[in-house]
Order: structure tokens, then sequence, then C-alpha cells
């Protein structure tokens, strides 16, 4: 290595190498139960935002295993693209806007919506109507003026009731 001034020197220790693989936690943690959820954003896959949940028995996986990227873009910020209640989960997926649903921690994730100009954010599951709330941006119309709502969301069908 040759020598070189007081802070001037080439590190070949660079900053992708100290954070690159690093887990970083994003968004909420959320308790359900005697479950805990929260996501994990994994630059070895992409920055993909998983939703890991460990269960009451101390095991800890991805609560919906696959590829999915639970993120939002609504408003181009997105945030609160999930929510978890007694052990039903609604998301959002990034790469084509679907809202996803599963039912328990260990079924099938089923589509609820999936019109890639509609986008979902700040999801609250209501289980009490079989819905989740949700700020809609809806971009059917245009994509540079869109409708922002706040909507109701059948778990039974994926069907839209507009509230505010």
């Amino acid at each position: 290595m040759p020598v070189a001034p007081y802070g001037s020197w080439e590190s070949s220790v660079s900053p992708a190498i100290v954070t690159g693989a690093a887990v970083r936690h994003a968004d909420s943690v959320e308790i359900d139960g005697d479950d805990v959820y929260w996501v994990e954003s994994r630059p070895t896959e992409g920055g993909r935002s998983a939703i890991v949940r460990r269960a009451s028995d101390g095991s800890i996986a991805d609560a919906a295993q696959g590829d999915f990227n639970a993120r939002s873009r609504v408003h181009e910020y997105g945030g609160g693209a999930w929510d978890v209640r007694d052990g039903v989960l609604v998301f959002s997926e990034f790469a084509d806007n679907r809202l996803l649903l599963k039912r328990s921690p260990h079924g099938e994730i089923d589509e609820l919506v999936t019109d890639p100009a509609l986008r979902f954010a700040d999801i609250e599951i209501d289980l009490e109507r079989e819905r989740a709330i949700a700020v809609l941006e809806d971009q059917t119309e245009s994509a540079i003026e869109a409708r922002n709502l706040l909507v109701a969301v059948s778990l039974a069908d994926g069907s839209l009731r507009e509230l505010a």
C-alpha cells in the first residue's frame, strides 16, 4: 500500500462493503396476539421489503413466503403498505400494486385488488366489518392527476367503497 498524507489515502473498505448486506428494519412493528411482525429491507434481494413474523414459539420466518415486496408507491413515498390483525395479513405488492390477503399465518395468499392503476397505503384491517381501510391513489384516468380517496376494501371479494 502506498504512503499518503493523513486523510488522503484510498481505503479498500467502501461504504457499500460495510452496509451492502445489512438488513434494515423499516416501517413499524406490529404486535398481533403472541406474534410480532416487522418489515426488513433486504439489500441482497434487490432491496425487497419482506414482512417477517416471529411466532409465539420463537420461530422467525417471512410472513408472506416468496418474492413478495410489501411496499407502496402512494404519493410516490408510500408507507403503511401492510397491516395484520388476528393472523389476517393485508399488504400492497410493490411490483404491480396488487392488494393481497393472507387469512392466517399458514394460509395461502389471495389477490384482493389487481388493477395496477390503483395504489394502496396506510392499510388498517377492520375484521368486525370484514374489510380493510386504506388510502387509495387512483390513477385510472391520469397518472399525473391521480384521485386520492379513503376506501374500504372488502376482504370477501376485494370490492371498493369510497369513504371520503
